[in-house]
Order: structure tokens, then sequence, then C-alpha cells
């Protein structure tokens, strides 16, 4: 069974972040990119409790049937 787009580009987005947020630790540049790094994991938390309240659903058809 597909998932709707939506939950498929929130999917393809968490290893994106969690890619930035070794990127943001782990660079040495002039500008420090560790700003964005609680950002980031924010972003990141946002994603996946929005990816189980969407999917849950889905996942567990007949559970708030009850």
């Amino acid at each position: 069974m597909p998932f709707p787009p939506r939950v498929q580009r929130l999917t393809a987005g968490i290893p994106v972040l969690l890619g930035l947020q070794f990127l943001t630790i782990h660079l040495k540049t002039s500008f420090p990119l560790a700003v964005f790094h609680p950002l980031i994991g924010f972003s990141l938390f946002s994603i996946s409790t929005t990816l189980v309240h969407r999917t849950s659903h889905i996942v567990f058809p007949n559970h708030n049937q009850d």
C-alpha cells in the first residue's frame, strides 16, 4: 500500500536532516554552523511526531474504532 506523498516527503527528509545534523557539528567553517544544530534537532523531532500521527491510521486502521 503506497503512502501519501506528504508522508513520503517527510520520510525522505529525515536522512537529509540527520546528515545536516552531523555536518553542523563536524564541519569547521568561518561561519559557525553549530548555530543551526538545535533548529535541525527540533525539526527532526517535529517530522518524526508528524509521521507517527499521519501514519498511525494507515498502519493501525481499526485502532480508533473501539
